[in-house]
């Protein structure tokens, strides 16, 4: 049962990690932002794909936001 949970939880969580990085990459893309010279669509790539792996390895514990 705990593995069912487990699973659950872990797709709704790459589906909502996914959603955040597409916004934020087709806004950086729509203000044609540049990184490194290259073009808009290459940057908002980028930007998308860091935004889930910071998102994904951010430290976060139900735990510690308990006072």
């Amino acid at each position: 049962m705990f593995g069912l949970v487990l699973i659950a939880i872990l797709g709704v969580m790459g589906g909502a990690i996914a959603y955040i990085g597409d916004k934020i990459g087709t806004k950086v893309g729509k203000k044609k932002l540049s990184l490194f010279g290259l073009r808009p669509k290459y940057t908002s790539i980028i930007v998308a794909v860091t935004t889930g792996i910071l998102i994904t390895a951010s430290p976060y514990h139900p735990n510690h936001c308990v006072p």
